[in-house]
């Protein structure tokens, strides 16, 4: 390795470097609070390696071409992937900056935000034959990805539901208004009139607490909703998420956790949080960002129930 000013490291470090500062002004809601919950040795490692990185890649002259050959391959795969990164930022900052914008796949790439760019600076290690950029590129990409991810399980739930199961608020589904009604009547026994009314409420706009199904083959197979109170004494803990179900069948493949992430992120964008959920379930909804608050009896129950936030 001979020292060296790299231009290919400068165009990488602009490239990085730009959308992120847009991006400071440009946060998904609720991504503050995501950070505060990063594991402390991935963060850790994503800060070494973005200070080894910004150095490595300025300081040796290999990085730059010198020439053609089968090598010069590594370097154009790294502007395509860097190109790329460019093309997840455009369309991030012309969405509705949610955390599901921010973390959702972008051209099938989990994390793009993460992926690309250490993806880019191992391609320019690779070509300039430099371990040191290539062990920098390793160290980052496993705290910067690591990091990444955990807000995606955060934001999305602990798996991805599998193909075939499409995930809508009902608003962009407004014909399921009276399946919806039945399916939820018939999961809790509640009359399916009080779900009609809901519903409809959120559909014609008379409230923006709204309803999420999860659907396979055109059928119901999860849901659940957000209403002022879900019947307990505690009226000043509002509003509540609410009938959480999912079909025996379709259990143990992340449908809850989508579902409880697209309400979570529907409401914040509307300004609605925190929420509360009135559960007997222990160490379940905490997998999704939920915080125990206090215990709160149901109405005409006999023993208090648990009750959680997500702020």
């Amino acid at each position: 390795m001979h020292f060296g000013f790299s231009f290919v490291g400068l165009v990488f470090l602009i490239l990085l470097t730009v959308p992120n500062l847009i991006w400071t002004r440009n946060r998904p809601e609720g991504y503050d609070r995501s950070a505060a919950n990063e594991n402390r040795f991935l963060l850790f490692l994503e800060r070494t390696g973005e200070v080894l990185v910004t150095v490595l890649v300025l300081i040796f002259r290999e990085h730059d071409p010198r020439g053609f050959s089968p090598w010069l391959l590594w370097l154009i795969a790294s502007l395509f992937l860097m190109i790329l990164y460019e093309a997840f930022w455009i369309r991030y900052f012309r969405s509705g900056k949610t955390m599901r914008d921010f973390y959702g796949d972008f051209l099938g790439i989990p994390v793009a935000g993460a992926s690309l760019p250490v993806a880019a600076v191992l391609c320019i290690a690779v070509y300039g034959g430099d371990p040191f950029l290539l062990a920098a590129g390793i160290v980052l990409g496993i705290g910067h990805i690591g990091i990444h991810l955990g807000h995606r399980r955060e934001t999305f739930g602990t798996e991805d539901a599998p193909a075939g199961y499409t995930f809508v608020a009902l608003r962009e589904r407004p014909d399921l208004e009276n399946e919806a009604s039945r399916w939820f009547h018939e999961k809790w026994g509640v009359p399916e009139e009080t779900y009609r009314d809901c519903i409809g409420r959120y559909l014609s706009g008379k409230t923006e607490y709204g309803w999420y199904c999860c659907l396979t083959e055109g059928r119901i197979v999860g849901g659940l909703g957000i209403v002022e109170n879900d019947f307990h004494e505690r009226t000043d803990l509002s509003p509540n998420l609410c009938a959480v179900y999912t079909e025996k069948e379709h259990r143990g493949r992340g449908i809850c956790g989508r579902l409880l992430g697209l309400a979570v992120e529907d409401m914040r964008s509307k300004g609605i949080s925190p929420l509360y959920l009135l559960t007997d379930l222990e160490g379940f909804y905490e997998r999704y960002g939920w915080e125990f608050c206090c215990m709160v009896r149901g109405n005409g129950e006999p023993a208090p129930s648990r009750m959680y936030l997500h702020r």
